[in-house]
């Protein structure tokens, strides 16, 4: 059961500009909310490229290739009487391929 259910991007977008690809999405309606953004390997496993979340709408793979899998996780800190806890919403994925 989820009491705070948080919004997935909206108008996830890829593209490539010679070795980088660059994906960026909608301002989100929570101006609290972060993200991260996960690429695939070899093996299925999607692993995040970077250390902390990211306030920003976009981001730059600059170590990518012409095939690759990304996904981006909406996440925010809710705080309740309890205590607090990152709130992690479904990854929406996107492929670039050339």
């Amino acid at each position: 059961l989820r009491i705070n259910i948080l919004k997935p991007v909206s108008g996830l977008s890829i593209g490539r500009s010679g070795q980088e690809n660059r994906l960026s999405w909608n301002p989100h309606s929570d101006p609290e909310a972060r993200f991260y953004v996960y690429r695939k390997d070899e093996s299925g496993e999607w692993n995040v490229l970077h250390e902390s979340s990211i306030s920003e709408t976009s981001y730059t793979d600059l170590t990518s290739s012409p095939q690759n899998d990304y996904m981006v996780n909406t996440t925010k800190l809710q705080v309740a009487g309890s205590g607090s806890y990152h709130n992690l919403c479904q990854g929406i994925a996107i492929q670039i391929s050339e």
